[in-house]
Parts: C-alpha cells; sequence; structure tokens
C-alpha cells in the first residue's frame, strides 16, 4: 500500500489526481496545474515519462527508463526505425508538422521496480486514452505490424528509384536468391501492401505467392 493509502499502485495522491484531471481534457501539462502536481525534472536513476503530441497535448505513450531512453523514440524514428508501428506514426506525423515531440518527465530518482509498478499504474489508467504502448495491451501485436507497413509504403520509392539506390553486389544477392529484382521487389511491393490493409500471413501467402515458391521473404 503507498502513501495514499491505496492498495496496488505505487502513484501518490497527487499524481493520481494529476491522471484525474488528465482524463478531462486529455491535455498534460494543464492536468498537472489542475491537479497541483510538479512535472519534474529529476532524471536520476530510473524514471517514469511522457511523449506528448505538442499540436494537442496529449499523451500518446508512457515510458520507463534511464539516461537518455526517453528522447530515443524521435531520434529513432528518424533513422527510419519503427519498434512500435503505430507510436512511430505519431511521431512521423508531429515531425512533418515541423515541431518536436515533447517528452515530460513524470517521475524521476526511481529504483528500477518502482519505476515499472508506476509505468504499469498509468498505463492502465489511461489505456483508453489514445495510447500507442503495446506493453499493457493498449495497441495489438497485429495493430502495430499494419502501423510499420502503412509507415514503409509511404516511404517505398519505384523500382527504377531502388534498383539505382542499391549496390550491384545486393542486387546479385536478390538475383541469386529471389530472382529477378523487378519481380521480387513487385512481390515486395505487395506484402507491405497485404500487411498495410491488415490482411494476415495466411492470406499474404494466398493473395501474393512469391515467383519462387514460399518460404522467400524480403531481404
Amino acid at each position: 500500500m503507498d502513501n495514499s493509502g491505496r492498495a496496488g499502485t505505487l502513484l501518490n495522491a497527487r499524481q493520481a489526481r494529476f491522471v484525474e484531471e488528465y482524463l478531462v481534457d486529455r491535455r498534460a501539462t494543464h492536468a498537472a496545474v489542475r491537479a497541483g502536481y510538479s512535472l519534474g525534472n529529476d532524471w536520476s536513476g530510473f524514471y517514469v515519462y511522457f511523449l506528448t503530441d505538442p499540436r494537442c497535448g496529449r499523451i500518446f505513450y508512457v515510458g520507463k527508463g534511464k539516461g537518455r531512453r526517453a528522447f530515443s523514440h524521435q531520434a529513432a524514428v528518424k533513422r527510419g526505425h519503427t519498434d512500435n508501428g503505430v507510436k512511430s506514426a505519431v511521431i512521423l506525423d508531429v515531425l512533418r508538422s515541423g515541431l518536436d515531440v515533447e517528452v515530460i518527465l513524470f517521475a524521476g530518482g526511481l529504483s528500477e521496480r518502482a519505476a515499472f509498478a508506476i509505468e504499469r499504474d498509468l498505463i492502465r489508467s489511461l489505456r483508453d486514452s489514445g495510447l500507442t504502448n503495446i506493453s499493457g495491451g493498449t495497441v495489438t501485436a497485429a495493430e502495430s505490424v499494419q502501423a510499420r507497413a502503412i509507415t514503409m509504403r509511404r516511404k517505398l520509392k519505384g523500382y527504377d528509384d531502388w534498383a539505382a539506390t542499391t549496390s550491384d553486389e545486393k542486387l546479385a544477392q536478390v538475383a541469386r536468391v529471389f530472382g529477378p529484382p523487378e519481380e521480387f521487389y513487385k512481390w515486395y511491393v505487395g506484402m507491405v501492401d497485404c500487411l498495410a490493409d491488415g490482411l494476415g500471413f495466411s492470406q499474404m501467402t494466398t493473395v501474393n505467392a512469391h515467383p519462387k515458391g514460399a518460404g522467400y521473404g524480403a531481404a
């Protein structure tokens, strides 16, 4: 039991009040003011943080970490990494608007165990308010895969551009393993389309069979 007298949570009274206020209008900084809760700057030890959309103040991801972890998400998207497709799509949309994702520290100076517990409580409390977290069941694995495929589809080049920017060594490898590069690329684009349209793997095999047969995938 925590110091607020509630069993099963590590949120203190003001942190719990923050959650209640956030659910009113889904604006993190406004909720903190109304709750009398100071969103801190103690990044020591383990901490719990929010990623928020600067255009509206909405929290779209709750995380825990230490060091520079909280600031790694946007950097990863800029490098083309999409570990969580739904989260990455939100970050990409913010970047395209000319802004940066806002990182807000919720609680710092924590033990790893306390950070896990607070993160879990926050995800459970905010899960129906637009979170993109996969951990805790807020986004299914299938939804994340689909979102990643949609992001990939937006970035796809035409075959000529792809071939022109792919090394001769890579093209030769594709030819050895998959057959003619142009046929492989058509298949690959089709697979991305299937994933982006939400088709399951069994449906993908039927709709978009690889020209050299089952068992082949993108290089």
